[in-house]
This record gives C-alpha cells, structure tokens and sequence, in this order.
C-alpha cells in the first residue's frame, strides 16, 4: 500500500503542466462609414425637379387600375370549360394552366379575379369593383397579348356620410389590344401605385399616394411617392395647401432626389404655418439644394370621383 501511494505521489508530481491557452487578438475592423472629404454635388438645381414633380402629379391620378378588367375580361373571351381548368364560386374566378384552347387562345400561369357587386361587406358599407391578382399571360386568337405579375384592384365603398376610393397597381401588367386605346396600357408608362380617397360631403376630401411611375422620358423619367397625404381643413387639416410625405425623382444616371413636404399626415398632427406654402425641401445625398414648389390642388375638390 505504501508503495502504490508513493507511486501515485511521483506520477502526480511528473504530470506536465497543461499548456496555456494561446491568446488571439484580432484585428480592430476598419471604419465603413467615414466623412465625405467633398460633398456630393448635384448636376441638376431644385428648379430642375420641379418639372418632374409637376408631371408626376398631373399623371399620377390617370394610372389607375380600371384599365386592367377590360383588357382581363377580353382576354379571357377565348377561354373554354377545359383550357384553362378554373372554378367560379360566388363572383371570383380562379385558373391555373398551361394550355390552348380550340379557340386558338393560349394560357400560361395563374390568375384569381374578384368581382364585387353592390356587396354589403358590413351594414351600410356597399363595395363595388374588381380585384384580379395573378403571374400570368393570355394570348388570343386575335395575337393580343394580356400579361401579369402582380394585383390590381379599383374598389369604391359607400356608407352614411362619405364615399372611399381605392385604386392599387403593385407589379406588372400589359395588354396589347383594342381595349388599352386612351389609356395607360398603350404608353411607357409604368405605374406601381397605391391611391386612396374619400369624400366626405360635410366635413371635406382625403387623397393619398403611396408608390412609384417610370417611363415618363426625358432626364427624369422616375419618380417615387412615399406616404403622401393631403386632405382638407374640415377633416383637421391645418396645410390643406401641401401634403405630407416624400416625393423622390431620379435621373438617367440613377441618381436619386428627395422632396421632403410639410404638411400634416393625419389630424392630430399640426403642422407648422410658417412652412405652408406649398414648397418641399429637395436634397441629394444628404446635401441641401433649395425649395421645390408644386400645384397640389389637382388632388382635391374633385366631384363625383377622384380619378
């Protein structure tokens, strides 16, 4: 016994320390975000934008999506019971397919269509209009061509005391046929658009305008609405005169300009009076470049409907 433990003693006091940890220190990473020695310089001044932005305006309110249901509706002419396979139940229509049809018609894709007629979605809430939302191209027997990647909806509500517009563009849609004469399916224009109003007759009128339109031409063929809100003193506008919001143009060279507007987005925010006066703020890059001003007054004191 005495012999095992001193043993043990001996191996125990010839065991190795166990080696130390090696220290790693690494490298402090380098500054990504760092000062500008030289600030960005704009090639166009704050009266350059202004052109776009009116432009803008004056278009923005004719790029709704009622042109799309006709176009879908003709589209869909040459259509039969087993090309493209689809169901309808209670006003919506539903198909998804890759077929032609004895008609000559040719389906790829998908597409989802809703139809609202006089629908009471709650007491005293009427909905009428369209919903058609879907990935998908028709061409017909005639070579005219429908296609979309996307939703489109143009809805009207009417209840006591006021009466809601909404028209929604979010993604891509054509059609080449006789339908799209006059409208915005025959230009370059392409609109992914949001537009949201109502009147009520007592109290005043409400428009919002929330995404973007490419394809107007020129130096400045883009511009972007973000959250812009105008709406009149009776419904507690204290700038019914400029929105609130960010309208933002960019240039060929991709370039991007922000007009920051003063306006109040809802009722319970004022605004400041000294900065009513129709003018935004117009900045590149963080840089300042002066006022843009602009007529706003296209967006209110509509008559039966805004667009």
């Amino acid at each position: 016994m005495r012999l095992s433990l001193l043993l043990s003693a001996l191996l125990v006091g010839c065991t190795p320390d166990a080696p130390e940890e090696p220290v790693v220190t690494a490298d402090e990473p380098a500054a990504y975000i760092f000062e500008e020695e030289d600030p960005p310089v704009s090639e166009l001044a704050a009266g350059d934008l202004e052109g776009a932005v009116d432009a803008a305006l004056a278009l923005v309110l004719t790029l709704t999506a009622a042109p799309i249901f006709p176009a879908y509706d003709q589209a869909m002419e040459g259509a039969e019971e087993s090309c493209p396979a689809y169901y309808d139940y209670q006003g919506s229509e539903y198909w998804y397919d890759t077929c032609t049809a004895s008609t000559g018609a040719r389906f790829s894709g998908y597409s989802f269509h809703q139809v609202y007629d006089a629908y009471e979605a709650e007491p005293g809430v009427i909905y009428d209009g369209d919903t058609v939302y879907g990935v998908a191209e028709i061409v017909t027997p005639e070579g005219y061509t429908y296609s979309a990647g996307g939703s489109a909806s143009s809805l009207t509500a009417t209840a006591p005391g006021y009466v809601y517009f909404q028209s929604a563009i979010q993604g891509s849609f054509a059609w080449d046929g006789p339908e799209a004469a006059g409208t915005w399916l025959e230009t370059g224009v392409s609109p992914d658009v949001v537009l949201t109003a109502y009147d009520a007759p007592s109290y005043g009128q409400y428009m919002s305008i929330d995404g973007g339109l490419s394809g107007l031409g020129g130096e400045l063929d883009t511009v972007v609405f973000d959250a812009v809100v105008l709406f009149d003193a009776g419904l507690g506008s204290t700038c019914p005169t400029e929105p609130s919001g960010v309208i933002s143009v960019r240039d060929a060279a991709g370039n991007w300009y922000d007009i920051v507007f003063d306006g109040p987005p809802d009722a319970e925010t004022a605004s400041d009076a000294s900065l009513c006066d129709g003018c935004g703020s117009a900045w590149f890059r963080g840089e300042p470049l002066g006022a843009v001003c602009a007529d706003f007054s296209g967006l209110l004191g509509w008559e039966a409907t805004p667009w």
